[in-house]
């Protein structure tokens, strides 16, 4: 009896084990991967880094083939890196960092990428150190155009209004064509610099800033040029602004003014219709950053080690921070927190209203690069193009 009362309790799991193995479940659907908003930028130590706005987290980081001098360009969900040793342009996803493609975009000799690349369209516009300007395709890397000029390009152009502008250090500014390049019969021409102060080779290495009817651009011949670009005056001289050192850094356009760093120590914001001061800022040392404005203050950094946060219509100073190295990166402020790269290999989120550390993080290489913000709208914030507004 005992027996066949073993049998049939064994029978019945066996048949509740059966039963239970065969069931079928539900399948579940894929869980929606997270991203988040990222400040973008690159170093000298050969990676480039996503890192979280709000809390200095990394979110991802990607190694390439050379040190990165050029701010990273982000388009259309795409980052696009570009190295300071060779001719390699690299193509991520800016939300995972994963690499879409690289493009290899050259024609003769060799050539590095020390300024950052634009967009406009379906076309990047890219210059190098072999002089040559490049427009190719965001999707397959295809040259649509190329122009050369007679020295290195080392400032990133501007698109405007259906031209790209850039200036070269062989003296010249240009305009050309945004769709058929030097090709096109009409609209194109070439500005060339006479020297006025110091009496050598005029070099441009800022990149221009504009309106519907003027370019604004630095040089090394202690110079900012305002620059005719439409009508029948189109690419003659309005005026040249005589300062006391090299202008490298890009000028921004602000509230009618003309407002960059110098290597005479100091920051100016010049009237754009006739030249005139506003106002002028002292610091301890060359001001190679580009300028940012936000909420009518200026962000500016200088080799001094500080980060200058002035008056766009007076000048004045409302703080500056100091940080442990010298400052070339072009600083970015985005709801109410100001970004910025130091020599010191850190990166820092300040408070725009004080100028406080919210965060800082070491990405273990030097940044002269500038720093991009992707917020996940569809919206990207460069500050190192000239007329960085916000």
């Amino acid at each position: 009896m005992l027996q066949n009362f073993r049998k049939l309790l064994l029978l019945s799991l066996f048949v509740f084990l059966f039963i239970g193995c065969a069931r079928k479940y539900s399948s579940d659907a894929p869980l929606t991967p997270s991203y988040y908003p990222s400040i973008v930028i690159g170093s000298d130590n050969h990676v480039v880094y996503a890192i979280d706005p709000a809390t200095g987290k990394k979110n991802w980081e990607y190694g390439v083939s050379g040190p990165i001098v050029a701010s990273p360009l982000l388009y259309k969900e795409m980052v696009y890196i570009c190295c300071a040793n060779n001719d390699t342009v690299y193509k991520l996803n800016v939300q995972t960092g994963a690499l879409i493609s690289k493009f290899v975009v050259t024609i003769g000799s060799g050539y590095y990428v020390t300024a950052t690349p634009v967009a406009d369209g379906n076309l990047i516009y890219m210059t190098t150190s072999n002089g040559t300007i490049f427009a190719f395709d965001t999707g397959s890397g295809a040259i649509t155009w190329s122009f050369t000029a007679a020295a290195p390009i080392t400032s990133s152009p501007t698109v405007y209004n259906g031209y790209v502008y850039f200036g070269g250090m062989d003296g010249n500014v240009y305009c050309l064509d945004k769709t058929l390049g030097p090709a096109a019969t009409t609209g194109n021409w070439t500005y060339t610099a006479v020297p006025t102060v110091l009496g050598y080779s005029v070099q441009f290495s800022s990149s221009p800033a504009m309106n519907d009817s003027l370019l604004f651009i630095g040089c090394n011949d202690s110079m900012v040029l305002s620059i005719y670009t439409t009508g029948t005056v189109a690419g003659t001289l309005k005026w040249a602004y005589k300062t006391k050192g090299a202008v490298n850094s890009s000028p921004t356009l602000y509230g009618g003014a003309c407002i960059f760093g110098c290597a005479d120590f100091h920051i100016y914001s010049i009237d754009i219709a006739d030249d005139v001061p506003r106002w002028i800022d002292s610091a301890n040392s060359d001001v190679n950053s580009s300028p940012f404005a936000y909420n009518n203050m200026i962000y500016i950094g200088s080799n001094d080690y500080n980060l200058y946060c002035v008056n766009a219509i007076n000048g004045g100073l409302k703080w500056k921070f100091k940080s442990f190295g010298i400052i070339k990166s072009s600083p970015i402020a985005y709801n109410g927190v100001v970004y910025i790269g130091s020599y010191d290999k850190n990166l820092y989120a300040l408070d725009t209203a004080t100028g406080t550390i919210k965060w800082q993080y070491n990405i273990n290489g030097q940044m002269e690069c500038s720093p991009v913000i992707d917020n996940l709208t569809g919206t990207s914030y460069n500050s190192s193009i000239s007329g960085a507004v916000q």
